[in-house]
């Protein structure tokens, strides 16, 4: 009896290998699904026939399989979605490794049938999924639509300070869509990785393998769903709230506009570090900040509600980085420059005569008795300060030449005074 049931142990066991697509063979596969016996490609279920690894990672790996019974029935195969071709699928393989298959269904059927309801241009929809065998290992595959494109990780150029907010409108478009159905759905799992960018223009939210809906916290999932770095505080806790994919969505802005892995931008208290590492105004600061709090409560209450405050800054001039009035501005520059131009002349008269300069001190207004006949009284100023402040300039002394100093103050005086006016009627007519 004993040996009856280890037989039939072991004849099930590679009753659902993936067959060979060269030899037909169902021995266990190679790394890479690769046949052990010919080396030969397999195809899984029987039906997809695999491309080229797409990513993989702790949730599982993604490859680039060709549907050949779609690839047989669809002329052109093509849907209305010029950057999807239904006869290329993209099959998530998710580890199972406790239970048996029936186990499996039990604990996934909600979660597969959540997946099967979304309906949107820019995520990926639910094709099929089935079990496989590995040996004594049996893994969950979903099969779903393969969207053309570069993931931002795979993309050569930095995107630009107005990209990356662009970006993040869209995807809060995507996330309003799935925060907005009953119950809640949640991606748990948005990075670099995860987004693509379509040859045909625009972006898509791709592997929905950590998915799960916001009415069964704590129960049973697909996987531990996120990525270190882009997973908020409560995640750690078990627990999937629509909060935490705003979470995800700051942590990859900031990636996007410094290029550095953000779980580097956060300490060990979960407080942002990143406001030295960037320079935003106060609105893309606040945005931030309610995006990347480590308390949920005090994040954006909605995804709607972030994208209505990305769109006011999106529409909204920008403005300098710390606006102080222009007027003041003006005469701080102005006191630094009379100060230098001073203290240059000062340095090269009494360094050419070997002496020092005397302290200033108040002097009494002249006597009029004093002043010359040729002279008014404009010339006397009303209190008179220091030892440069020399007698009435006689008429020979009015007919010298201004000293090159006092021409280059004056100038950069007038030049400070025009960037200024045509400052503010710039900013008047924005």
């Amino acid at each position: 009896m004993l040996i009856l049931i280890v037989l039939r142990y072991i004849l099930n066991m590679h009753l659902n290998d993936p067959k060979c697509a060269s030899c037909g063979k169902t021995t266990p596969p190679l790394k890479d699904w690769y046949c052990s016996s010919c080396k030969g490609l397999y195809l899984l279920n029987n039906r997809y026939m695999l491309i080229n690894q797409l990513g993989k990672g702790a949730s599982g790996s993604t490859s680039l399989f060709k549907d050949l019974k779609r690839d047989q029935d669809l002329l052109p195969p093509f849907t209305q979605h010029q950057s999807i071709s239904e006869s290329y699928v993209a099959i998530k393989e998710i580890p199972w490794r406790w239970g048996t298959v029936n186990d499996k269904e039990s604990v996934f059927s909600r979660e597969l049938s959540t997946l099967s309801e979304l309906n949107n241009p820019h995520i990926p929809d639910l094709i099929d999924h089935f079990f496989v065998t590995h040996g004594r290992f049996q893994n969950l595959c979903l099969v779903q639509t393969y969207f053309k494109g570069q993931s931002l990780k795979e993309l050569n150029r930095r995107l630009s300070r107005q990209d990356v907010w662009n970006l993040a409108e869209s995807i809060l478009d995507i996330l309003c869509y799935l925060h907005e159905l009953s119950p809640p759905v949640i991606h748990r799992d948005i990075k670099p990785e995860n987004i693509i960018a379509l040859d045909e223009g625009g972006f898509a939210l791709v592997d929905f393998g950590s998915v799960r809906d916001a009415a069964h916290n704590g129960e049973a999932s697909l996987t531990w769903g996120g990525t270190f770095g882009y997973m908020a505080p409560e995640t750690f806790l078990g627990l999937a709230l629509p909060q935490s994919d705003l979470y995800a969505l700051g942590a990859l802005v900031l990636w996007m506009l410094t290029r550095k892995d953000p779980a580097s931008l956060i300490n060990s208290t979960s407080k942002a570090s990143w406001k030295s590492q960037l320079i935003l105004n106060e609105q893309e600061k606040f945005f931030l900040e309610l995006l990347l709090h480590p308390d949920h409560n005090s994040r954006w209450n909605s995804a709607r509600d972030a994208r209505s405050h990305l769109r006011n800054i999106l529409h909204t001039p920008i403005l300098p980085i710390s606006l102080q009035p222009i007027k003041n501005q003006q005469l701080e520059l102005e006191s630094t420059l009379r100060k230098v131009i001073q203290e240059e002349l000062l340095t090269k008269h009494f360094s050419a005569h070997k002496t020092s300069p005397p302290i200033p001190t108040e002097q009494e207004p002249l006597p009029p008795t004093q002043i010359e006949n040729n002279t008014t009284l404009e010339w006397l100023p009303k209190q008179r300060r220091g030892w440069w402040s020399a007698r009435p300039p006689t008429p020979e002394k009015l007919k010298k030449p201004t000293h090159p100093a006092t021409v280059l103050l004056l100038m950069a005086t007038s030049m400070t005074l025009v960037a200024a006016m045509l400052q503010v009627l710039w900013l008047n007519i924005i």
